[in-house]
């Protein structure tokens, strides 16, 4: 699976926001964890 597809799939089956979803992925190639993505990512998911 790439990185896109995980990016969909946390974005349709794992109840994250487009940003949360772009966070988690992308983030693990420069070793960030998906809790600290999750809360990188809420905000501009909300609009900010």
């Amino acid at each position: 699976m790439n990185r896109i597809e995980k990016t969909t799939g946390l974005q349709k089956n794992g109840g994250l926001n487009c940003s949360q979803a772009l966070f988690t992925v992308f983030g693990e190639q420069f070793d960030m964890d998906a809790e600290t993505a999750k809360m990188l990512g809420r905000p501009w998911g909300g609009g900010m």
